[in-house]
């Protein structure tokens, strides 16, 4: 349970914060809620926020997850999963090295787009790096 001391009521902010709130949600963005002064606050999901002036609001926090596979459906030659700067997933060989806004040295490599089990993660690219477990 979040009891978020800096929950803000919607009547309390700025005509830009509210904005913000709402075009976020337009966007896709998933939105929670918290009435401001409930005896148990806590944060949660809604679908369709209503906008009202003594609740906060914010956009859900999104876990930050690597992408993954099923090891199972993978070439045992192949290791280690990461997103490219430009968002191409690739399985290699060989452990790649990052070199400020690249990876280099991962040798032998094929997409990981093309396997039904790839799950897209939602960390930067720079901290993708994943590698196969260990048996």
């Amino acid at each position: 349970m979040d009891k978020s001391s800096d929950a803000v009521p919607f009547c309390h902010l700025t005509r830009d914060e509210k904005l913000s709130l709402m075009v976020s949600w337009l966007d896709g963005e998933v939105i929670e809620g918290m009435p401001c002064g409930h005896r148990l606050p806590c944060w949660v999901v809604l679908s369709h926020p209503d906008w009202r002036e003594h609740m906060a609001y914010r956009v859900a926090v999104v876990p930050l997850t690597k992408p993954s596979v099923n090891w199972e459906h993978v070439s045992t030659e192949y290791n280690w999963l990461f997103y490219m700067g430009d968002g191409e997933a690739i399985l290699s060989n060989k452990k790649p090295k990052l070199v400020e806004t690249f990876w280099t040295g991962y040798g032998s490599h094929v997409p990981a787009y093309a396997l039904s089990s790839f799950i897209v993660g939602t960390c930067n690219w720079k901290d993708s790096l994943t590698e196969r477990p260990k048996k």
